[in-house]
This record gives C-alpha cells, structure tokens and sequence, in this order.
C-alpha cells in the first residue's frame, strides 16, 4: 500500500513544526488501526538520529514497564527502528513502534507508523510495507 491508500485526518502548523496524522482510506480517524504520524521541526545541533533516538527511549524508559528498541537501516542522516514497550500508562498490551529519524537540509523529519491495537508482532509483509512507507517520506521546499 502507497500514499495514495491513505487520508490526511490532521494537518497541524506551527513557526517551528508541522505535524501530519494518515489513517488508510474508508477508516474513521478515531477508529482507525493503524496511523502514520509526520513530525517535521528544526534540525536539531547534534548532527546524529542515534541521539534523537536515545532521548526517545530515555522518555519510553521513563514511562513504561519494559522498552526494546532495534536498528533496521542505518544511514549517516537516516535511522530507521521498532520500538516495543510494555506495562505503558493509559495503555493494555503492546507498545509497537517503527520510526523513521531523517535530516534533511535544515529539518528533521520524523514518520512514526503505529499500530493502535496491542499486537505481539507485525506480519513480515506489513512490516516490509510501513519501511517502504516510511523510506518513501521527504521533505518538499515550500
């Protein structure tokens, strides 16, 4: 499934950030199984994702019971990874993640698809698919 298979339910601007929320096509926002959240803002000073994906963590860690995290692709300005966390607040099963922190010229770009039902574990074919989602993301001047 590409882009054309999924609805923009919000689209927020703010001087500093943007942030965009997909659910698939024919599903209602609030009912939707699965979302991908956009999150653009500025490029922070450290030039490494690894550390925005560190302060990640350090907050899951802060929240929840149990916090996994896995590299699946690794670039100089790119990370892609799956996060899982356990006993969160507000929150029955399973935390799943996968998550994409790219630089891109003077921004960061962040594409989160969640799961919004606990699962133990994505199909291996719906896992390759959110990747390519997530791969095919960029940022457009203007």
């Amino acid at each position: 499934m590409g882009w054309e298979g999924w609805n923009a339910v919000r689209d927020q601007h703010s001087p500093r950030a943007r942030v965009k929320v997909f659910v698939p096509k024919g599903e209602a926002p609030d009912a939707a199984k699965v979302r991908v959240v956009l999150v653009q803002t500025p490029k922070p000073k450290f030039d490494s994702p690894e550390a925005v994906l560190d302060i990640e963590v350090a907050s899951a860690k802060r929240q929840c019971e149990k916090v996994s995290t896995r590299t699946i692709r690794k670039g100089g300005a790119d990370l892609i990874y799956e996060l899982r966390a356990f006993g969160c607040p507000g929150q029955k099963g399973e935390r799943y993640l996968l998550t994409r922190i790219a630089f891109i010229g003077e921004w960061q770009l962040e594409a989160t698809y969640a799961p919004m039902t606990p699962t133990d574990d994505l199909l291996r074919a719906e896992k390759e698919r959110a990747i390519k989602l997530l791969s095919s993301v960029t940022i457009v001047p203007g």
